[in-house]
């Protein structure tokens, strides 16, 4: 992030060091953003939902949305053991080799976010 939030960065001529997917124009794109200080200004029902084999968003992440949320009852927290930041059968310890195996988003997420659609 020093190398994007540097000012000289140019997502199309990156430094030779940069090497974030997907690519440096998203990497400059969501700079600025502040995720939890933006969340705060919505007031909409949400649902939260974490993989805890996700070695992209650690679970200790989840933490922090709680905490951000704190005291709000119209958000929801659901959290899938054994699943990946793609909600698919995965370990921490294979990190992106999991997503080189074709699967399906596991039934219980797809379950989970239709029955709070429809609740």
């Amino acid at each position: 992030m020093k190398l994007v939030r540097h000012p000289d960065f140019d997502p199309a001529n990156p430094p030779k060091a940069f090497d974030l997917p997907p690519n440096p124009y998203w990497w400059d794109d969501i700079k600025g953003y502040e995720p939890a200080k933006e969340a705060k200004l919505r007031s909409v029902d949400m649902l939260i939902l974490q993989g805890e084999q996700d070695f992209q968003v650690p679970k200790e992440s989840l933490l922090g949305w709680k905490e951000v949320y704190k005291g709000r009852t119209n958000v929801d927290f659901r959290t899938y053991p054994g699943l990946t930041h793609l909600f698919t059968k995965g370990s921490l310890d294979k990190g992106i080799q999991n997503y080189l195996n074709a699967d399906n988003v596991d039934k219980q997420v797809i379950d989970d976010i239709a029955n709070w659609i429809l609740n």
